[in-house]
């Protein structure tokens, strides 16, 4: 009897490696384990030793064919229906090698302000309301500043050139980080910036001339906190706000300064809560963890205004 449960044991347990994709994994530095992927937690890639014992890695850490072998399984129906996302096996994740030459397209057509080929490289890109602003620079490490083209000539402000830094795959797709280097005035900086692609290859979000909704917002209410009833752009403030798919906390109905700045604070500690994963449409993108905590930062240097 014993020696035929424990057959039935060895069989077991031999039906169920046979399920399992044990692999080879190396990293960028050549060291390997053999493991069996599990998912993805926290942007990180969940493996499965043979000793049981799991552990996580940053797919940058790894090669080239392990990255490639994860794009593929985060792509098949069965994982994309465990992240939950909406989008479908239809649209699997686009190659990272295929995501650099898109930013490199990207970054050629920002260079010499090529609006018609940014159009083609942009999600929904016949949406006025995804129309890439031409002239957007970054003047800090992550805040954005519209700058007309009149401003940009008065200014002298030219993009030298942008390098692609890295690329990094998220459930959306890829994160990808530039470095722009700008010359103003005579002077040289380099600054960095972020594109958010999708899947499939399409840009949705960057940080020069398609901010991220949170980012747009964040920047709204921390002007409306400095504005005065009554000012040239108190109503056009006020209206942009009145506008945005988030929890207003009475904002719309304030009938005086202090009532308003009250609901201004509730909406700006949502923001520093939950604007990270706010986004109007689908498929719905995060906004990038720097620029999301550069923006909490910035919402908390008006605490007491």
């Amino acid at each position: 009897m014993n020696r035929y449960l424990l057959l039935l044991f060895c069989l077991f347990m031999l039906n169920l490696s046979s399920h399992a994709e044990f692999r080879v994994w190396r990293n960028t530095e050549g060291k390997s384990v053999t493991a069996e992927f599990k998912g993805m937690k926290d942007d990180k890639a969940v493996l499965l030793r043979e000793d049981g014992k799991e552990f996580l890695l940053s797919p940058d850490t790894l090669c080239e064919e392990d990255q490639s072998y994860i794009q593929e399984k985060l792509s098949a129906p069965d994982q994309v229906a465990k992240e939950e996302t909406e989008q479908t096996e239809e649209t699997p994740h686009i190659s990272k090698s295929e995501a650099k030459v898109i930013a490199e397209k990207y970054a050629e057509a920002v260079k010499n302000n090529d609006v018609v080929a940014l159009q083609k490289l942009i999600w929904k890109s016949d949406d006025p309301k995804r129309a890439w602003e031409p002239g957007k620079i970054l003047n800090s490490d992550f805040y954005v500043s519209a700058l007309n083209e009149g401003n940009a000539r008065r200014l002298n402000t030219e993009i030298k050139y942008i390098r692609i830094k890295t690329i990094k795959i998220e459930a959306y797709g890829y994160e990808v980080e530039v470095e722009i280097t700008t010359k103003d005035n005579g002077n040289t900086y380099k600054k960095k910036g972020y594109i958010q692609m999708l899947r499939c290859g399409k840009i949705k979000y960057d940080t020069m001339g398609l901010l991220h909704p949170y980012e747009q917002v964040s920047s709204q209410i921390q002007e409306a906190f400095t504005i005065k009833e009554g000012s040239f752009n108190f109503n056009m403030y006020k209206q942009y706000i009145l506008e945005l798919d988030i929890p207003l906390f009475g904002y719309e109905e304030a009938s005086s300064d202090s009532d308003e700045k009250r609901a201004l604070k509730k909406i700006r500690n949502w923001l520093k809560d939950e604007g990270q994963e706010w986004d109007e449409t689908e498929p719905r993108v995060p906004c990038q963890k720097e620029v999301f905590e550069y923006w909490v930062e910035a919402l908390r240097s008006v605490e007491n205004s």
